[in-house]
């Protein structure tokens, strides 16, 4: 049996007032919501497809086991990816390795993003959230209405994608990882299945200095790892909600730190004469 971990007394008293304001998401995802969603996400998914598969050189280790746990994981069970962020453009630009089922087959993944860079005005809001993109602020904490609303989806059987780092890591630092991926595991109804993996290049594609404009014929490389197993850490550490947060935030850190080192000797060995490939292993 999971465990609910609640703050307080009162649910709608732990949300921020900057939580509160100009919320992006209806009560009930409705036909029109979902069809301007289909528009968003069918375009976007798009132009990351033309640019990853038309103009780069992509390398994908273990490719399938992405694949698989996206389009055919049990019916109802979440699934969490967790990466490293080096760019405004990780998310969509890794997705577009893959088919467009994830959009006409409602498998899109949701993920939280910085609300002060993203849902900035009517238009942002609109096209974000109907991309799936999950207002959260900075400083407010892991019980906030982003990270609820990615529970909920999680708990009908969606895909929350998550940065831990919590921002672009532009510089390479080893940064302390949020603990709001801990309380998404922890506070699942089902144990959700947690891949990590380890992407190099797209920094390279988009860089974080002026000028602010993609490259072409860069070199990419994502390396996937293992689903990790957090079921007896979930029950060891049970009762205990803030150190059940920790330890789960810990393992993704130390996992996506063993595939940095796998995924850099890979790109780094990596030498084609093709101007633009994909290839998957």
């Amino acid at each position: 049996r999971r465990i609910k971990f609640t703050p307080g007394e009162n649910s709608e008293r732990r949300y921020m007032p900057s939580d509160l304001r100009d919320w992006p998401f209806p009560d009930n995802f409705g036909r029109r919501w979902r069809a301007g969603s289909l528009v968003v996400q069918g375009s976007v998914l798009l132009l990351a497809k033309a640019v990853m598969r038309l103009s780069q050189r992509v390398q994908f280790k273990n490719y399938d086991l992405m694949k698989s746990a996206i389009f055919n994981r049990p019916t109802g069970t979440p699934l969490i990816t967790v990466s490293n962020h080096v760019s405004f453009v990780d998310d969509p630009g890794v997705w577009g390795a893959f088919s467009f089922k994830m959009v006409t087959e409602g498998r899109m993944r949701w993920i939280p993003g910085a609300k002060e860079y993203t849902f900035i005005n009517k238009f942002a809001n609109f096209i974000f959230s109907r991309g799936q993109v999950v207002p959260v602020v900075r400083g407010e904490g892991v019980y906030q209405r982003g990270m609820d609303l990615c529970l909920d989806q999680l708990n009908k059987g969606g895909w929350v994608h998550i940065y831990p780092e919590g921002k672009i890591n532009c510089r390479g630092e080893t940064l302390r990882y949020k603990w709001g991926v801990g309380r998404l595991i922890a506070e699942t109804k089902t144990l959700p299945i947690v891949i990590p993996f380890w992407h190099v290049g797209m920094e390279d594609i988009l860089p974080n200095t002026k000028p602010y404009y993609p490259r072409f014929l860069k070199k990419l490389t994502v390396f996937v790892g293992e689903p990790i197993d957090f079921s007896a850490m979930v029950k060891q550490y049970a009762p205990t909600a803030v150190e059940l947060r920790k330890n789960l935030t810990d393992t993704i850190q130390h996992t996506l730190g063993e595939l940095k080192a796998s995924a850099h000797a890979l790109h780094d060995s990596w030498h084609t004469t093709f101007p633009v490939q994909f290839r998957t292993l």
